[in-house]
């Protein structure tokens, strides 16, 4: 049986330092038959210069600078793969991550996306994220979802099928775009297999969006007001809608809380009291308590 076509999609916006490690990692995969496709959101570092070295081994593509879930997009529009492997500019995967991982999709079809263990990277030392409990059913991987973002996007290698048929990335600049695809395919019913790794490496030398605590707020309130009003979730009934809601302030509150936001840290957590749905929150009414405190005496000016 001759080997199918895995694309390895990597959007880049001036990561031109960071490039060369990605693209090791994806030229180093064990799986033979491959494409690699770059997509630069319009850079104006040297990322052209440093993929002259790549040339032969890259499909490269240049577009206006649109954001990361359009560039991705992007690149989804151009692959020719049936399995996709998705992987930013300033992080890597491990040699035989396609090889293990697309194995389960080639002898069970009913599997919509493989996900394994990842390793966090900071100042050169690894730490792997080890899932107690990897939910498979649709149920557990929606909860999951409800409170966090358990799989950074390079972890899966997904069928093609999952993007044509239940969508491609939020191309809003404030989308949570990893977190709003995985959630919205579990919300869908995509099956989901879980394979022990780790496979995947985070780096956070690369990470902009993460250092932005505007930005990190805005893609919140963007994730927060989007999935509120998601008919495809709302018929899973208000237990989960309001833990969404209440999981979802307590990020917000607890940042802007310690971005000196009081004003907008009190406001998010109490929302995330009113919507908790288990009794009395001492610890968070605390903080709220605390965060009036913070403003009496040492105010400082707020955005909102």
């Amino acid at each position: 049986m001759n080997d199918p076509l895995v694309s390895i999609i990597i959007p880049t916006y001036n990561h031109a330092r960071f490039l060369p490690r990605s693209l090791s990692s994806a030229l180093a995969q064990t799986w033979p038959n491959r494409e690699i496709i770059v997509i630069d959101d319009g850079s104006i570092d040297e990322t052209r210069h440093v993929l002259t070295q790549f040339n032969g081994n890259i499909r490269y593509h240049y577009q206006p600078n649109a954001g990361l879930g359009a560039a991705r997009n992007a690149g989804l529009r151009l692959a020719r793969g049936q399995f996709i492997q998705l992987l930013d500019a300033d992080d890597t995967i491990s040699p035989e991550k396609i090889s293990r991982q697309i194995s389960h999709l080639m002898t069970d079809d009913s599997i919509d996306l493989v996900y394994s263990n990842y390793e966090t990277v900071k100042d050169g030392m690894a730490k792997m994220k080890v899932y107690d409990d990897p939910p498979e059913t649709q149920d557990a991987l929606i909860r999951y979802y409800i409170r966090w973002n358990m799989t950074p996007i390079h972890s899966p290698l997904f069928r093609s099928r999952v993007f044509q048929s239940f969508g491609i990335f939020d191309e809003d600049r404030t989308a949570q775009e990893d977190w709003d695809l995985m959630m919205r395919l579990a919300i869908a019913g995509c099956r989901f297999k879980f394979v022990p790794g780790p496979f995947a490496q985070y780096h956070s030398d690369g990470s902009v969006i993460t250092r932005d605590p505007e930005l990190m707020y805005q893609r919140y309130q963007h994730m927060l007001e989007k999935f509120r009003r998601d008919p495809l979730f709302l018929r899973f009934g208000d237990d989960l809608l309001h833990e969404f809601i209440y999981h979802q302030n307590i990020y917000i509150g607890y940042d802007s809380y310690n971005h000196r936001r009081w004003d907008r840290a009190r406001r998010h957590l109490i929302e995330a009291i009113r919507s908790h749905r288990e009794g009395f929150q001492p610890d968070l009414w605390i903080l709220v308590l605390k965060t009036i405190a913070h403003q009496i005496l040492a105010p400082t000016r707020e955005a909102g």
